[in-house]
């Protein structure tokens, strides 16, 4: 069987035309393939770049703090920090003997007519000061003027 030239020329049409095809939804697969490993390393990307940023805030955590050496007196820095959350007018400070064999100086702090949201940020400051308090003792009761209001009794050492 003899083909003619216009038979030969339509086959090789024929072909080229699969051919085409073939490449442009091939391309057009590798495209769409590419895409989304661009998007997976997309979202792999930031999964990592939070996993570093989450590690290293679990390593500055796990870290102890430092704490500053104390240079003035234990009153004076406690009635700096009543100042700085305008508790200085209603806080009553009592030093107690420093103890020889253990090395701690404590306060007795007494405060009266006291919102709740200030004896969160007394506490709070006094937890997260520069220097290392503790708080040993609290006592908390409603205040004798306002019984809305509380009293706040507690007792804060520190090492020297």
């Amino acid at each position: 069987m003899l083909l003619s030239t216009r038979e030969k020329l339509l086959i090789v049409i024929l072909v080229a035309l699969l051919l085409c095809t073939g490449l442009f939804f091939t391309a057009r697969s590798m495209l769409e393939y590419e895409r989304g490993l661009e998007r997976r390393i997309l979202a792999q990307t930031s999964w990592l770049q939070k996993a570093s940023a989450l590690s290293a805030e679990l390593s500055r955590l796990q870290q102890p703090r430092r704490r500053k050496v104390r240079t003035r007196s234990l009153i004076g820095y406690v009635e700096q920090l009543a100042d700085r959350i305008r508790l200085k007018d209603r806080i009553q400070l009592n030093l107690i003997a420093r103890d020889a064999a253990s090395g701690l100086q404590g306060i007795d702090i007494k405060v009266d007519r006291l919102t709740l949201d200030e004896m969160v940020n007394l506490l709070y400051s006094l937890e997260n000061a520069d220097l290392l308090l503790v708080v040993n003792r609290l006592e908390l009761s409603r205040s004798f003027r306002d019984k809305e209001l509380l009293r706040l009794s507690m007792r804060v050492v520190t090492l020297d």
